[in-house]
């Protein structure tokens, strides 16, 4: 759905901004979505699955490929 792919794309960029701040990408997925600074609300949600999204990184991003609907 285009709600899904727009939160990876925010996860994405979350991933950039975690890159520019620490000087390096993160190895998991979590250190960005579990973090506070990036995700006050907490880690998003998939709207269609109700799960969080994928814990791997593919060259230092969320696939949206990986995560179709």
């Amino acid at each position: 759905t285009r709600l899904c792919h727009t939160n990876i794309d925010i996860i994405n960029s979350a991933i950039e901004e975690y890159s520019h701040n620490k000087g390096a990408y993160p190895t998991e997925l979590k250190e960005v979505t579990a973090n506070i600074t990036y995700f006050p609300e907490g880690e998003p949600i998939c709207p269609v699955t109700g799960k969080k999204y994928p814990k791997g990184l593919i060259n230092d991003r969320v696939d949206a490929g990986k995560h179709a609907h």
